[in-house]
């Protein structure tokens, strides 16, 4: 038995390593992180991979790592996501609350040892050039991966709160933010953030939006 499990984790380790090569030498790879919590990460992601194939910049598409590393949680946390905003959306704004104050990142205890696992064996293995979250546990997760330190990749927070931002957002890891708005962008100052690290883009949306816009204009 002990020999069987062995060689299971020999194959393991050697699919990681040829995975591992193999994104070594593709240049300039961008990994695209998010979450399926609500609509709004998946289409500020979805919008993002769809910028980079229009740039021919090769990227891992929308990664959900919670949804790929624990498939049958997430799920059930989804459904219950959907039924608390729907049917009870003042249990909703307490939970909102709840993480406003909890911390997931460097120097806090490790409430989430599978994620934070899932996501360093995830950065191992794909050496990203380029990670672009969309969702704010990845940035916790990062600093507390990371620290304070140089990061191995250039790394972008894409806030998709807006007026009313949770500080869940916030993190120390090296890197920028990518906020909707000004209102984003002082909340962001207000707590420390250098200017030169937050770039007001608006909310990213599919590139395809800007042609369709211009022709119906054109059309009227």
């Amino acid at each position: 038995m002990n020999k069987i499990s062995n060689s299971k984790a020999k194959k393991n380790t050697l699919s990681e390593q040829k995975k591992s090569e193999r994104h070594r030498q593709i240049k300039n790879y961008v990994s695209v992180l998010s979450a399926s919590f609500g609509d709004g990460h998946n289409s500020a992601a979805y919008g993002a991979v769809e910028a980079l194939n229009l740039m021919n910049i090769p990227n891992s598409g929308l990664y959900d790592l919670l949804q790929k590393s624990h498939p049958i949680t997430m799920e059930c946390l989804m459904n219950g996501y959907r039924l608390v905003t729907t049917k009870w959306p003042a249990s909703w704004k307490k939970l909102y609350d709840l993480a406003d104050r909890i911390h997931f990142g460097d120097g806090s205890f490790d409430l989430l040892p599978h994620v934070t696992k899932s996501l360093a064996d995830y950065l191992k293995i794909t050496t990203p050039d380029s990670v672009i979250s969309t969702y704010p546990l990845y940035g916790q997760i990062i600093e507390r991966l990371f620290g304070h330190e140089k990061l191995p990749f250039k790394f972008v927070t894409m806030v998709t709160d807006s007026k009313s931002i949770n500080k869940s957002w916030l993190h120390k890891a090296q890197g920028d933010f990518a906020v909707l708005d000004k209102a984003s962008a002082n909340f962001f100052l207000k707590h420390g953030i250098s200017k030169d690290r937050i770039h007001i883009t608006g909310f990213p949306v599919s590139p395809t939006y800007n042609k369709t816009r211009i022709i119906k204009c054109e059309n009227n």
